[in-house]
């Protein structure tokens, strides 16, 4: 469809899109999910109103290991956490955290694909992986831990999954082709209040 130079630009601008979505997914600065008024997304971070904050002399696995005990002995809904999500400086923090534990502590490890391993910690749900988010925001020394279950969050797509690429033919001042790509989607967290956590631990 497209040749040259064009055709790199419109994967680069494609890259880009998909960039700035798995960014958004946590951070979009929409409010609403049924009357939006921006372009982004009403990020995770927004959509999961429960919340908690981990006090400085608790380490943070223990922290998840209460919280998703928490969550899975609710009986008035099916809540089902299965992943924890962390930016990479709060993994190498976890990480730091459990290797001043005594040295018969048991070392877990989840493989999320094939030859890519992560940590995982022993809960109430089983050994849960803790994923690297680089998009998942850490300000101030404050780091987020979200405690998703997966099987409530949906993608919604209008149309199709895949990027739109619309032209708009040339321009009388340069005579280049512009080009623009759109996706028409959302991110729902169902359960928001119930079914997930935002865990914080904010570090000097």
């Amino acid at each position: 469809m497209y040749n040259g130079l064009t055709e790199e630009d419109i994967r680069d601008m494609v890259t880009d899109l998909l960039t700035l979505q798995d960014e958004k997914v946590w951070t979009g600065n929409d409010t609403s999910l049924s009357a939006s008024t921006t372009n982004e997304y009403v990020g995770l971070l927004t959509q999961l109103t429960q919340t908690a904050t981990i006090a400085a002399e608790v380490k943070i696995c223990d922290a998840i290991r209460t919280e998703v005990a928490r969550l899975a002995s609710k009986t008035d809904y099916d809540v089902k956490p299965s992943a924890i999500y962390v930016n990479p400086l709060t993994y190498d923090l976890i990480e730091q955290e459990e290797q001043d534990r005594p040295t018969n502590h048991k070392h877990y490890e989840v493989e999320l694909v094939a030859g890519t391993k992560v940590i995982g910690v022993m809960t109430a749900m089983g050994v849960l992986p803790i994923i690297p988010e680089p998009y998942l925001p850490v300000t101030g020394g404050k780091h987020n831990v979200v405690i998703l279950s997966e099987n409530l969050c949906t993608r919604y797509y209008v149309g199709s999954d895949k990027p739109r690429i619309f032209g708009f033919g040339m321009t009388d001042e340069s005579l280049n082709e512009k080009y623009m790509a759109l996706q028409y989607d959302c991110v729902v967290a169902k359960g928001a209040e119930y079914a997930h956590t935002v865990l914080t631990k904010t570090v000097a």
